[in-house]
């Protein structure tokens, strides 16, 4: 039978996919494919361009992308005058516009799934159906950040932008058809008057080769950190770590060896490399699982942010034990195998604690692996919610 026809609208190709949102997106194209031919509209990843397209073709897609060009004084002195956010602005492009209007023209579409609040303001007359998937309330995240930063000019800046995307995430809210949402947490940041176009679909993370831990006898003492070093939680959670938690490791275990596995590795991080700090830039998804594999936990010092981490989703799948920030657990179910250390020393403290204790770390790890299986694999996520939701009235 001949499938029915839709566009992803996204903020960028995921190709490679190594950030959250990317991940996000990957699986959302993955599980609807199976179901739907799908036009994917977006811009290229901004390190890679479209070297890694081919990556996608075994979803069948037809792919219409185009390279991201950022004018930040443009779109800041374009805010000023139209009341509008930068970062909406700056996502903004009429080559994705004509893009879009082209592929309605001349297919028969069922519905847009808008990936991201930057990609809505493509949407805002079309007649065809229109689902958002908001990655994160993106103006608690603006507001967290402005929380954090410590230069008043770019506070304010960072406060206007909070307040402007607010309103434009109300106003995509209110035109979206269906209303998606990663955690509980984020749902209830919405107008209530909108629930029932509301549905939480997890983050979720493909672990068909993961096998459980067994054994952390005659394994190197290290600990793992996944991510897009770029992204200002993880950059300014990593720096944090190197400079003011991980020395009070080092003092009582000089052996402990911290690794670093992302894309887009700034250079205030990549400085930091030494024989106790490996850094592993653009790693494959071999490697990557190798090196979580072989460590003994993973940790996550996300201090702002929004939505859920899905490298705690990732840790998980591999049965490792997890110590995280408050906020870096944030909307995920609580397990006891995920140590909640929101103090310099509680962290380092329970990073020795466990490293010292293999039995307490292979009991967290199958804690967390079976959370992760019983409420955030692929097959639970997409075929019990996802599916069900698109297909309802």
């Amino acid at each position: 039978m001949k499938k029915k026809e839709i566009i992803i609208l996204t903020k960028f190709i995921p190709a490679p996919a190594y950030s959250g949102g990317a991940k996000r997106n990957l699986s959302w194209i993955k599980f609807l494919s199976k179901y739907y031919k799908i036009h994917l509209i977006g811009f290229y990843d901004k390190q890679f361009g479209n070297k890694m397209i081919h990556e996608l073709k075994k979803y069948g897609l037809s792919i219409y992308g185009i390279y991201f060009e950022r004018n930040l004084l443009k779109n800041s002195i374009k805010s000023i005058v139209n009341h509008k956010s930068i970062i909406n602005l700056q996502y903004f492009n009429k080559k994705i516009l004509d893009l879009l209007n082209n592929v309605l023209a001349e297919r028969k579409i069922e519905f847009i799934m808008c990936e991201e609040l930057a990609m809505m303001q493509y949407c805002q007359s079309l007649s065809v159906p229109v689902y958002f998937d908001d990655h994160n309330i993106e103006y608690i995240l603006m507001n967290r950040t402005a929380k954090c930063n410590s230069n008043i000019f770019l506070k304010i800046l960072l406060y206007r932008e909070s307040r402007l995307i607010k309103k434009e995430e109300i106003e995509a809210f209110n035109k979206a058809n269906k209303i998606f949402v990663v955690s509980e947490n984020d749902k209830n940041y919405i107008d209530k008057n909108l629930e029932k176009k509301i549905t939480v679909v997890n983050n979720t993370y493909e672990a068909k080769k993961v096998k459980k831990n067994n054994c952390y006898r005659n394994k190197k003492i290290s600990i793992v950190f996944v991510g897009n070093a770029s992204w200002k939680p993880n950059h300014d959670g990593l720096i944090h770590f190197i400079k003011h938690i991980f020395p009070l490791i080092l003092e009582k275990n000089s052996k402990v060896i911290f690794k670093i596995v992302g894309s887009n590795m700034p250079k205030d991080i990549v400085k930091h490399q030494n024989h106790n700090i490996l850094i592993y830039e653009n790693a494959t998804e071999k490697l990557k699982d190798k090196i979580i594999d072989e460590s003994m936990l993973c940790i996550v010092p996300i201090y702002f942010g929004g939505g859920t981490r899905i490298k705690i989703l990732e840790y998980w799948s591999h049965s490792k034990a997890v110590v995280s920030t408050s906020l870096g657990a944030e909307g995920l179910i609580s397990s006891k195998g995920t140590y909640i250390c929101d103090s310099d020393e509680s962290f380092a403290n329970k990073i020795l604690y466990l490293i010292s204790n293999q039995d307490i770390l292979l009991n967290a790890g199958n804690e967390n692996h079976n959370i992760f299986k019983n409420n955030y694999s692929e097959e639970v996520v997409y075929e019990d919610t996802l599916y069900n939701t698109i297909n309802s009235k």
